[in-house]
């Protein structure tokens, strides 16, 4: 038997029935399947990433709604919010409750005064000064999630890619999803986004800053005031025994 920790993503479930096709956004895929270190399994149609979805169709509020989805956590920012709008599944019969956490209330200013990142390790160090830029955000996620009657969810932003990315790696590490399996799960986005291409080196260099700063992504969990029961239950809710 191969040992869990060490898995490779070709030992999760295939990549390929991740995707849920919608009409109205290109980025909508299922983050169960993953095998964690101690033999788990990320419980699958529980927790969905997605990019925008303010242009749902009327045949992707069918698929929606098959789905149970009952919460929607929204990263982007308000003038996003304000732009493009929340979309048509709000209106909907049964529709999922709508929780706002942006990453940023803005686009820090400081951002436009420094070069465009161009490699994995400059994107990956922009993506943890996201994670620090909201603590309080990233613990009212970890606390929701550990409530049974959140599920199905859904995470999403603009793209997808970015905050959307950031925030689901964040959850599968401390899930315990081998880092193989998590920068895999985040270079999936490359099918749907490739300008600018996504780096695969990006997480890898964000989860060895999670490690550098902080002991790991528990760790940075923790430091945002995350206890050890909102981890237990994040784990309840998120996790099943392996095959």
């Amino acid at each position: 038997m191969p040992n869990p920790a060490q898995s490779s993503p070709a030992q999760s479930r295939s990549a390929s029935d991740r995707w849920v096709a919608l009409a109205g956004c290109d980025n909508f895929r299922d983050l169960g399947g993953y095998r964690t270190a101690d033999g788990f399994l990320v419980r699958r149609g529980r927790i969905f990433r997605s990019d925008g979805l303010h242009g749902l169709e009327p045949d992707d509020l069918t698929t929606l709604h098959d789905l149970r989805v009952r919460t929607v956590y929204d990263l982007r920012m308000p003038e996003e919010v304000e732009e493009y709008g929340v979309g048509p599944w709000y209106d909907a019969v049964q529709a999922p409750r709508l929780v706002a956490l942006p990453l940023y209330d803005v686009v820090p200013v400081e951002w436009f005064e420094r070069p465009a990142p161009r490699t994995g390790a400059d994107v990956g160090a922009r993506y943890l000064e996201m994670l620090q830029n909201r603590p309080e955000q990233l613990l009212r996620l970890v606390r929701d999630l550990g409530r049974e009657e959140t599920y199905p969810a859904v995470v999403h932003c603009l793209a997808g890619r970015d905050r959307t990315g950031s925030i689901a790696a964040l959850l599968l590490t401390v899930l315990g999803v081998a880092p193989a399996d998590v920068e895999a799960d985040y270079a999936l986005t490359g099918k749907a986004i490739t300008d600018p291409p996504v780096l695969p080196s990006t997480m890898a260099a964000l989860l060895d800053a999670l490690t550098d700063g902080y002991g790991g992504a528990e760790g940075f969990v923790r430091a945002a005031g995350a206890d050890d029961g909102d981890l237990q239950a994040l784990r309840d809710r998120l996790l099943e025994p392996g095959d």
